[in-house]
């Protein structure tokens, strides 16, 4: 088995590695957040139906569990069910991903990740669908279906969602009855400004999304960083004889600060009227954006808009891979506040792979687990 994302999150068990579950929530605006979705779930086929829209992408491979309040879903939370089936008395077994495996520790970890975040939500209704092979989904189905019902939590249906077909589960596992998955239908709610919501391929097409630029892409980008380096050097040097003598290099802070403001600046300006950003500019941008004033500095501009989600997606992939996290955790943000969590899981997975120490990556990931109100974290971080 592998990962989970989420929308809240892990802890330790006996198990390999601390277990991720990826949440997502239902679709809101910039800043909002959603409490339910914007209409009811009616049957089995809306419901299948409304998780790829509300993650952003089809799962595969995975358990999702959608938490209800009253008859809307009010949270996603899916995990990782890839590799071999856990049968009766298989061990850790072997798997790909973050901490995983196939048997009965990964699967007791599983349940008691999901189950926690199951009950910090207070609703005491949920809907399993599992993802894959019926041996697979139903080793996972059972083991957290118990642990749930262990926790007061009811669970309203399970669901074993194939390429074609759907088998509704009992406790067991055992499919009880199988129907024809309608592939068009959408949810009922799936109106108005979302009706043209995009629903990618799988998780892998939404990790593409900050994925670093290859090919000339990245030999021109090669080059730029080189020379913002070298720029870099020069400025420093500049300043070294009085950071000796006196001020303790607070001079050559205050030059980075007023470069790097200067240079979040114009990206957004150009970003903003539709202009793209040259080479050397972002290469320029993601070297001061290793000055944490200069991050800072940039957060109460995050709206999570579409100009913000682009410039910042746009330097995350073009940047030295080395240099991506800052730009990867100001678009984590951004897809945040705007609801787009797989974006932002994506994006915070991207920095957390290239700087697993970086605490900014951790605060956004704690936030968006945690369930933070994005409008109120957003009105902080602009002051408003």
């Amino acid at each position: 088995m592998a990962t989970h994302d989420h929308d809240r999150h892990d802890h330790d068990h006996d198990r390999p590695d601390s277990i991720p579950v990826q949440h997502g929530s239902a679709p809101a605006g910039p800043g909002d957040v959603p409490s339910r979705a914007p209409g009811p779930v009616r049957d089995d086929h809306e419901l299948i139906a409304a998780v790829p829209y509300i993650t952003r992408y089809h799962p595969q491979q995975s358990l999702v569990v959608a938490v209800l309040r009253e008859d809307r879903i009010h949270a996603v939370l899916r995990a990782d069910l890839t590799g071999e089936p856990a049968g009766p008395g298989t061990g850790t077994g072997t798997g790909t991903g973050t901490g995983t495996g196939t048997g009965t520790a990964y699967l007791a970890g599983l349940a008691d990740a999901l189950t926690d975040q199951c009950v910090t939500f207070g609703m005491p209704m949920v809907m399993l669908l599992g993802y894959g092979p019926i041996e697979l989904v139903r080793a996972a189905v059972v083991t957290v279906g118990q642990a749930l019902r262990a926790a007061g939590l009811r669970i309203g249906r399970i669901i074993r969602v194939g390429d074609a077909t759907a088998d509704v589960l009992d406790e067991h596992g055992n499919p009880v009855r199988t129907f024809t998955i309608d592939p068009q239908r959408r949810p009922a709610w799936a109106a108005g400004p979302d009706q043209d919501r995009v629903v990618y391929a799988s998780r892998d097409a939404v990790a593409a999304l900050v994925a670093p630029v290859v090919g000339d892409d990245r030999v021109d980008m090669d080059a730029a960083t080189a020379a913002a380096w070298s720029d870099l050097v020069t400025l420093r040097a500049r300043f070294a004889q009085s950071a000796r003598a006196a001020d303790g290099g607070e001079a050559l802070q205050a030059e980075l600060r007023s470069a790097g403001d200067t240079a979040v600046w114009g990206a957004r300006y150009d970003t903003a009227r539709g202009a793209g950003l040259y080479d050397d500019d972002v290469a320029w941008l993601a070297l001061l954006l290793a000055e944490d004033v200069v991050v800072d500095d940039a957060l109460p501009g995050c709206d999570g808009s579409a100009a913000e989600i682009a410039l910042w997606q746009d330097v995350t992939r073009r940047a030295e891979p080395a240099l991506a996290a800052p730009a990867a955790c100001l678009l984590a943000l951004n897809a945040w506040f705007a609801g787009h969590d797989a974006l932002a899981i994506a994006a915070l997975d991207r920095a957390q792979h290239e700087a697993p120490g970086n605490a900014l990556a951790r605060l956004v990931r704690a936030s968006q687990q945690l369930g933070l109100d994005r409008k109120a974290v957003r009105a902080m971080l602009s002051g408003g």
